[in-house]
């Protein structure tokens, strides 16, 4: 499809014309500058983090699609490495992995993992680490879902159902809040957004499903499971039990920036 692009230039709009490769290209740029972004915004605030400085305000971006974690507790900043990384690598995951029909994400991380490598020592955090991918892996298997990439302590799960999803969530938080040889609790945050993924080979089913639930991960609190609206309608009703809904701003004081409604889903 050919995209109009337009300038105004002395009170008079001049409209050209720009082919379907040099959009192409330039949503691949912005995506490449983008990522840059905000992979040396985490890795400030993961230095900050130790410190307890205060993070300076983000700078103007072209575009937000790939969430920001919070700056007042880094909050997601797992789950934005996540994002990032499929992001960049998204030509080779759609070409080699491609969802098809209703796709729904899973997005999770570990509230608070650095406070407990501090509290715990490497090695015992990376314990943690290690059973805590071990259900997660098992559970991705027995509900029938694929892993599509993960960063240390988050990780971004795909299903072909939103039901299977949903289950998946909830078995995931359940069962990690019942292990009893792990070396100190672990609560996770987790967001499950869903999306038709024909043509998800094209950079909109990542920036309308996978990049969304992205941002929708970085507003779960600890312990919460946080779902679209579009999930909470198709979740059926004798299954599945939600707090009630509110309303969220993504991307605030972005170009971008989106008022939503969510809810969380119960699982304890």
């Amino acid at each position: 499809m050919i995209v109009r692009a337009v300038a105004v230039m002395g009170g008079i709009e001049v409209h050209s014309r720009k082919t379907p490769a040099e959009e192409k290209a330039l949503r691949a740029k912005k995506r490449a500058e983008r990522s840059e972004l905000l992979a040396s915004r985490a890795r400030a605030v993961t230095n900050r983090r130790s410190t307890g400085a205060e993070l300076p305000p983000p700078r103007d971006e072209p575009t937000a699609a790939i969430p920001r974690p919070s700056a007042q507790r880094a909050a997601g900043l797992g789950i934005v490495r996540v994002a990032e990384s499929v992001a960049a690598q998204w030509s080779s995951i759609s070409s080699t992995a491609a969802p098809e029909g209703t796709v729904t994400v899973v997005f999770s991380e570990i509230d608070g993992f650095s406070a407990l490598v501090d509290q715990l020592g490497e090695h015992e955090a990376v314990e943690v680490l290690r059973r805590h991918n071990e259900i997660a892996d098992d559970l991705t298997r027995r509900h029938g879902g694929w892993r599509i990439a993960a960063e240390d302590e988050a990780m971004l799960v795909a299903f072909g159902g939103a039901s299977r999803a949903m289950r998946f969530a909830k078995d995931l938080q359940r069962d990690l809040s019942r292990v009893e040889e792990m070396a100190a609790p672990v609560q996770l945050r987790m967001a499950l957004h869903t999306g038709e993924a024909d043509g998800a080979t094209s950079s909109d089913f990542l920036d309308r499903v996978v990049l969304r639930g992205a941002a929708l991960g970085c507003e779960a609190a600890a312990g919460e499971i946080l779902v679209s609206s579009l999930l909470r309608d198709l979740a059926p009703a004798t299954e599945f039990h939600f707090a009630k809904s509110r309303g969220i701003t993504l991307h605030r004081g972005e170009p971008d920036e989106a008022s939503v409604e969510v809810a969380s889903l119960e699982w304890r």
